[in-house]
């Protein structure tokens, strides 16, 4: 049933991250509301094995190119990017935002 309807609109779909369009930030821009007076958390760097390092840097430059995230010079919170292995041996890349979640309000969404 739901093979039929994505084959037939297959062309309504992004495959690839390449395939997607940079989203206007006038339309849409994600700001983080963090409590007033929560003092900013600075992690030190963990050091990583050469081989994640490496997969860590393939996939911060596949967001870069494609405009899902910018480099910046600054900011008051910095997480570490914990390279963590799946299942199916596949390594994905996460950001360690335990502290920066500890002064953002709940969401139930």
């Amino acid at each position: 049933m739901y093979h039929h309807f994505l084959t037939k609109f297959k062309d309504m779909f992004t495959w690839e991250y390449n395939d997607m369009t940079r989203l206007d930030p006038t339309f849409m821009t994600h700001n983080l509301v963090v409590q007033e007076g929560a003092k900013p958390v600075q992690l030190k760097r963990r050091p990583r094995h050469p081989k994640n390092s490496l997969i860590v840097k393939i996939d911060i430059d596949k967001y870069q190119k494609v405009g899902f995230i910018e480099p910046i010079d600054y900011s008051p919170w910095l997480a570490n990017i914990i390279p963590y292995l799946k299942p199916n041996e596949e390594i994905r890349c996460c950001t360690y935002f335990k502290d920066l979640n500890k002064v953002c309000p709940k969401d139930n969404f």
